[in-house]
């Protein structure tokens, strides 16, 4: 839900005016209702689509990692998993960060296509803070 509240904070020009023009269509215009009825449930989209878009990294994440903060980029590393199978890493360069938002017990990277990637204060290493700008 961090991930669509995000999205609709950088979106809400969008998401604010097409399900206001569903209702002001159906109050006006009711014989097209299937049309009007979709643009006040679109938003409700919203986070279906972040969680679809972040369904590859949930895997890294689902188990618990760890964040590895250097110069270049910040790597996310999977705890060992208990079957064997090879530890998941992700790398994420600082030149591909849009923006690092500060979300009280989150952390929020916004990378150059929009997406986003909420990390947990608790996942920082002990000391290390993350830069202040992207």
């Amino acid at each position: 839900m961090l991930a669509a509240g995000e999205y609709l904070r950088k979106f809400w020009f969008v998401a604010l005016p097409v399900p206001l023009g569903g209702v002001l269509g159906l109050i006006l215009l009711p014989n097209v209702a299937p049309i009007w009825f979709a643009a006040i449930l679109w938003p409700i989209s919203l986070p279906a689509r972040a969680i679809l878009a972040s369904r590859r990294s949930a895997r890294l994440f689902a188990n618990g990692c760890r964040v590895t903060i250097d110069e270049e980029a910040a790597t996310f590393a999977a705890e060992p998993s208990p079957d064997d199978r090879p530890r998941l890493r992700y790398r994420l360069p600082w030149t591909s960060v849009r923006a690092i938002r500060d979300r009280g017990t989150w952390i929020v990277l916004e990378g150059r296509r929009f997406e986003v990637l909420p990390v947990r204060r608790s996942a920082l290493p002990d000391g290390v803070e993350w830069p202040r700008e992207a």
